[in-house]
C-alpha cells in the first residue's frame, strides 16, 4: 500500500515559521506608525532611542522564532515524513532577510540622523 501526498501530514512548524515571518512585516509597519503618531517630527532623543531599541528586540525576537520554527520543521519533513519543507524554508529565509533588512534600515537611519 503506497501513501499518497494528502495522507502524509502537513508540519505546523512550518506555517508557524512562515506566520512568524509574516509579523515581522506587521510589527515593522505597526511600529513605525506608531513612533509617526506618538513621536512627531522632533522626538527626544531618548524617546527615539527607546522606540530603536523596543523595534529591533520585536524584530530580532520574531525573526529568531521564525527561523527556529522553520529549523525545526526542516527536520520534521526530512525523507519525506512529513509535508511542507518549503513553507519551511520560506520561513527561515523570509525571517532572516527581514531581520537584516530591519537592522540595516535602523541602522541607516540612526546615522542619517546624526548626520543631518
Amino acid at each position: 500500500m503506497t501513501e499518497t501526498r494528502e495522507s502524509v501530514p502537513l508540519s505546523k512548524n512550518s506555517g508557524r515559521s512562515v506566520a512568524f515571518a509574516i509579523f515581522i512585516v506587521i510589527a515593522n509597519l505597526l511600529i513605525n506608525a506608531i513612533t509617526d503618531a506618538f513621536l512627531g517630527t522632533t522626538p527626544s532623543e531618548g524617546e527615539a532611542w527607546a522606540w530603536v531599541i523596543i523595534h529591533l528586540v520585536v524584530v530580532v525576537v520574531l525573526g529568531f522564532f521564525a527561523i527556529r520554527f522553520g529549523a525545526v520543521a526542516l527536520r520534521e519533513t526530512a525523507g519525506g515524513r512529513m509535508r511542507g519543507r518549503g513553507l519551511a524554508i520560506t520561513g527561515i529565509v523570509l525571517g532572516s532577510v527581514l531581520v537584516l533588512f530591519t537592522l540595516v534600515a535602523t541602522l541607516v537611519q540612526v546615522i542619517a540622523a546624526y548626520m543631518f
